[in-house]
């Protein structure tokens, strides 16, 4: 498949947990159990970039797994730059 790429320069914010069993938008899980959402989750950073009027790209390196998160994230990049 074919990536169309345009010239619409929308600023955006991307967003990448780390590699492990997080999934997409929590740092940590542990830190999402003592702290909460606010602090641990990207949730904050989202509605921040929405009141701002950014766009937000938000990368699950974890998808195909833990041990793919380099090539997920190789991918992704490609798809969007």
């Amino acid at each position: 498949s074919s990536t169309t790429h345009t010239s619409n320069k929308t600023n955006t914010l991307l967003i990448l947990t780390g590699k492990g069993s997080v999934r997409a938008g929590i740092f940590s899980r542990h830190h999402l159990l003592t702290t909460g959402l606010e602090a641990a989750t990207a949730l904050p950073l989202v509605l921040e970039a929405k009141r701002r009027g950014l766009a937000v790209i938000l990368f699950d390196p974890n998808c195909l797994g833990e041990r793919n998160g380099v090539d997920v994230m190789e991918a992704s990049f490609d798809h969007f730059f």
